[in-house]
C-alpha cells in the first residue's frame, strides 16, 4: 500500500533516528552530538583508508568541525566536496527531507531536475553558473508560423531531458499513466529517435515515481516565490 501524500512532504516528515527533517542531510553527511565536534563521516572513512595519500592530496580539507558550527556551514562542505553524494542522496525513493544545499536549491528554482544536476556533475560541470533551464517553447497555430525557429529554444538530447519531456507531456495535457505503456506509443518514440532504445523508455512505475519526485521539487520552487513575495508585502507595508 501506497504511503499517503502529506500537503507538503519536503517539511512535516521526520528523518530516521527521530531527526527532524530539516537537517537530515547534514546528520546524513556528520556525526554529531550536542557536546562533541561534527566530523564528516564520507572525509573521515576516506582520511582513514590511507591518511598520508588524504593529507598529500587534501592538505586544506577540513573533516571535523566544531561543536557550534552551524548547519549552513555544515553544507558548504557538502556541496564543495560530497555533491554527488548529495544528490544520489536526493533522487532515493520517497525523500521526505528539504533540499537546502543552496547550489542545488538554486538550480532547481531555475528549472533543473535532481537527476539533470546529477548528470551535469557526473560530467565534471559546476552547478553554480548554470543559466535558466532552456524553455522549449509552445507554437502558436494561429500565428501562420511554419518554420523550426520555435526549436532554437530545445536543448539537446538526453536520457534525463527526454524523462521530464515524457513528465510535462504527462502532467500538462492530463495524460493517463498508461499511455507510456502503449506500443503504439512507444514505436513512435522509437521513431524519432534512431539510436533510442526501449529500454530507455520509462514504464508506469517509473513515471510515476517521477512525476512524484517533480511534485516535490516543485515545492522548493513555490516556498522560495512565497518567501519573495512575503518580503515583499512586508516591505511594502
Amino acid at each position: 500500500m501506497d504511503r499517503p501524500i502529506a500537503p507538503d512532504p519536503l517539511l512535516n516528515m521526520t528523518g530516521s533516528g527521530g531527526r527532524t527533517a530539516s537537517t537530515f542531510d547534514v546528520n546524513y553527511f556528520f556525526d554529531r552530538g550536542t557536546n562533541s565536534p561534527s566530523i564528516c563521516k564520507f572525509c573521515r572513512d576516506l582520511h582513514n583508508r590511507n591518511p598520508a595519500e588524504f593529507d598529500n592530496k587534501y592538505p586544506s580539507r577540513m573533516i571535523q568541525y566544531s561543536k557550534n558550527t552551524a548547519t549552513s556551514t555544515l553544507r558548504l562542505h557538502i556541496e564543495k566536496f560530497h555533491l554527488l553524494d548529495y544528490l544520489d542522496l536526493a533522487l532515493q525513493k520517497d525523500r521526505d527531507w528539504p533540499i537546502q544545499v543552496k547550489v542545488v536549491k538554486d538550480c532547481i528554482t531555475n528549472g533543473y531536475s535532481l537527476q539533470e544536476l546529477k548528470s551535469l556533475v557526473d560530467r565534471g560541470v559546476g552547478l553554480k553558473n548554470l543559466p535558466p533551464h532552456p524553455v522549449i517553447p509552445t507554437p502558436n497555430p494561429g500565428s501562420g508560423d511554419t518554420n523550426d525557429d520555435h526549436r532554437s529554444g530545445t536543448p539537446p538530447f538526453s536520457i534525463a531531458i527526454f524523462h521530464k519531456s515524457l513528465v510535462n507531456f504527462i502532467i500538462a495535457d492530463d495524460q493517463s499513466l498508461q499511455v507510456v505503456e502503449c506500443k503504439e506509443f512507444r514505436r513512435l518514440l522509437l521513431l524519432l529517435k534512431s539510436d533510442l532504445k526501449e529500454s530507455d523508455i520509462p514504464h508506469c512505475t517509473k513515471i510515476k515515481s517521477s512525476i512524484i519526485q517533480a511534485w516535490k521539487d516543485y515545492f522548493v520552487v513555490l516556498k522560495t516565490e512565497l518567501q519573495v513575495h512575503t518580503l515583499t508585502y512586508i516591505e511594502s507595508t
